[in-house]
């Protein structure tokens, strides 16, 4: 996924954490960036522990965590429906 530091300040050390929701045992894993530039974004991979319930509707939630400073965290989070199969 993509993660964009809309600011106008370099920011590092940045957390993103995702959840796989809805059926069976929920899924949390986080990923930290080490460095975004200002105005650029960065591609983070975030790999499971464990194998998402096949077939049966999840949400997959994002949110990416408050930089010191950060103000408006409205664009932080995002959810997606998702059904995974193979």
């Amino acid at each position: 996924m993509n993660v964009q530091n809309g600011g106008s300040g370099d920011e590092r050390d940045v957390v993103v954490a995702l959840s796989i929701v809805g059926a069976g045992r929920p899924i949390v894993r986080e990923q930290t960036i080490p460095s975004i530039a200002a105005g650029t974004q960065k591609v983070v991979t975030i790999p499971l522990a464990a194998t998402p319930p096949l077939g049966r509707p999840v949400t997959i939630r994002v949110n990416v965590k408050a930089v010191p400073g950060e103000k408006k965290l409205d664009n932080n989070r995002a959810s997606y429906p998702a059904i995974f199969t193979r």
